[in-house]
Order: C-alpha cells, then sequence, then structure tokens
C-alpha cells in the first residue's frame, strides 16, 4: 500500500512539473521584418534606367528575334547567343511596342512571363537555368497569390503585394538570395511604363527587399517565408498602395 502512495505521489509530481513546463514554455520566436529604413537605402540606390545598346545592331536583332520567336526554350537560345547578338536582339526588341515585347513562347505558362528584353537581360546576368526557375517560380506566386486574395490582386493592392514577396522569398531559398534580388530589379527595370508609376516601382522593390529577408530570417525554409508573406500582407508590414 505504501509503495502505491508513493508511486502515486511521484507520478503526480512529474505531472505537475511537465504541466509546469509547459505553460511557462517561452513563444515561438516572432520573426522581425527588415527595418523600413534599410530597405529605403535599397531603393535610394536603385536605378530604373536601362542600359544603352550600343553594341547592338536592331536589323541584325530583327533576324534574330524572328529565328527564336517560336523557340521551345528561349532560356538555352538566349544563352548561347554571343554579346554583341544578344545586344542586337535587345536593340530590336526594344524598338517594339510592350504588347510585341511580351513574346509568349509554346513552353510557358499562361499565368505569367517574362518580356523578351527582360529574358535577356536576366539570361546574360545569372544564366538560362536560373532564369527559367525564377520564371516558374513567378507563375506560382501568381496562382498562390490568387487563391489567398482573391478579388484583392489589383495593382498595387495586397495580393500584389504578397506576390512579389512570395516570389524573391522562393527565389532566395530555391536558387540564392543574390539571383533573387538581380531578377526581382530587372522585373522592375523592364515592366511596361505606360501602366507602371515610381510609387508602384518602389511598393514592389519594398516588397522584394521583405521577401528575401523572409527567407533568409527563417533560415530558407520555404513553407516559413511563405506564410511570413502572407503574415507581413495581413498586417500592413507589406507596403500596398491601392488597399
Amino acid at each position: 500500500m505504501a509503495k502505491k502512495i508513493f508511486l502515486t505521489v511521484v507520478l503526480t509530481s512529474i505531472a505537475m512539473m511537465v504541466g509546469t513546463d509547459i505553460s511557462h514554455a517561452a513563444p515561438e520566436k516572432t520573426v522581425e521584418p527588415l527595418p523600413t529604413s534599410a530597405i529605403e537605402r535599397e531603393i535610394a540606390s536603385f536605378s530604373p534606367e536601362l542600359p544603352e545598346d550600343t553594341l547592338g545592331n536592331v536589323e541584325d536583332g530583327e533576324e534574330i528575334f524572328n529565328e527564336i520567336k517560336y523557340s521551345e526554350n528561349p532560356w538555352l537560345d538566349i544563352e548561347r547567343l554571343s554579346d554583341r547578338d544578344a545586344y542586337s536582339l535587345l536593340a530590336y526588341v526594344n524598338t517594339l511596342p510592350t504588347p510585341q515585347g511580351k513574346v509568349r513562347y509554346p513552353g510557358e505558362g499562361s499565368d505569367f512571363f517574362m518580356a523578351l528584353n527582360e529574358k535577356i537581360a536576366c539570361v546574360r546576368q545569372v544564366g538560362a537555368l536560373n532564369c527559367s526557375k525564377a520564371n516558374a517560380l513567378a507563375q506560382k506566386a501568381q496562382r498562390d497569390a490568387d487563391y489567398r486574395f482573391p478579388g484583392r490582386m489589383h495593382n498595387g493592392g495586397p495580393g500584389d503585394a504578397f506576390r512579389h514577396c512570395w516570389w524573391s522569398a522562393s527565389m532566395t531559398t530555391d536558387i540564392s538570395e543574390s539571383v533573387a534580388k538581380i531578377v526581382g530589379d530587372n522585373h522592375e527595370k523592364y515592366v511596361s511604363k505606360d501602366s507602371y508609376s515610381p510609387e508602384d516601382r518602389e511598393m514592389d522593390l519594398f516588397n522584394n527587399a521583405q521577401g528575401r529577408w523572409a527567407a533568409v530570417a527563417s533560415n530558407f525554409k520555404w513553407q516559413e517565408a511563405v506564410e511570413l508573406c502572407d503574415s507581413w500582407t495581413n498586417n500592413g508590414i507589406l507596403r500596398v498602395n491601392n488597399p
């Protein structure tokens, strides 16, 4: 009988200790967003100016454009070009109206695709494989944003903010932080200026930076980074110009 009483006391004490430990357990660490001041400095150093195509020849570029117009893999076709041919293609593409410049290739999805001049700049800077991955992630970002923010995907809205954060976070976890910044910056340089204001650009650059930070702060765990983007969209941390 004494043994039973002793055992009961011991078990009760253990249970109380466990309960006490659990009740006083430290809360999960809150990931703080990147300070606004740091991002503002980055935005201030951003140059939207496109490189001059002094090495290119528009006529040669048109010929190259027609050769790869229906390519199954434009990334590799662009990567194979010499520097002169790449600049010529860019010189020609920059003479086209924006709708024509955004050529959709057979292998690309319907949700998002880079303008051809953006493709050329991307491939020349980070390579065909990384650009192809980045483009695929952009499509996934669009679909997830559509799912999470239905009816709020307008330019400058919450869905738009989340999409940029998601895309930059995913490029950081799946490729690298440096590639994510290069690709994200290129996208802001080559986007159509007809429907895009300096305020739009600053919003996107801000949310891109928070996306890269979300990946770094979550130790490159993709799901955690994406959920940070979702949380930061809903609690007003990401920048939104048109709620």
